[in-house]
């Protein structure tokens, strides 16, 4: 008998510090969700903005590293970093489109412009963010350069 409420205990143990665990991770996963909110509403984007901001860094971190040296040459891996927006997308994608054309000019040779509502943006790409309406729905397409073959232009309709 003193078996068997030593076995009950036991499992108890173990169910509580499953849950505590569980419990500091949840928590753990909040804080961090928290952190890229304030992150991305702070840089003027919004909570949704922020939570897939998250979600597309990592997965943007492992289609880097499954990449790496896979025989990608330097225009793909550059203009793969905007595809991934051509055609049909949300107000909110064409804002974070908007920061990784910013983010690329700053720290390539490889210069984007964006048109949009046939102006077209050059060094002043970010201005483009604040006519952009989270709720509409935009398409996205590109011009390449026909020598290089590397994404020179970027529209918005």
């Amino acid at each position: 008998m003193a078996d068997r409420g030593l076995i009950i205990l036991l499992i108890l143990v173990i169910i509580v510090a499953g849950g505590i665990l569980g419990f500091r991770r949840y928590m753990d996963l909040n804080a961090e969700t928290e952190m890229a909110t304030q992150e991305a509403v702070q840089n003027g984007g919004t909570v949704l903005e922020a939570n897939t901001f998250t979600t597309s860094g990592v997965t943007d971190k492992t289609d880097e590293f499954l990449n790496m040296g896979i025989g990608e040459n330097d225009v793909e891996k550059f203009n793969n970093n905007f595809i991934k927006y051509q055609g049909a997308q949300s107000g909110t994608m064409v804002r974070l489109l908007i920061n990784a054309v910013r983010d690329s000019n700053a720290a390539s040779t490889h210069q984007i412009s964006m048109e949009y509502n046939d102006k077209t943006y050059t060094e002043d790409v970010s201005n483009i963010r604040s006519l952009i309406s989270l709720n509409n729905t935009y398409t996205i397409s590109f011009e390449y350069n026909s020598t290089t073959q590397y994404i020179e232009k970027i529209i918005i309709k």
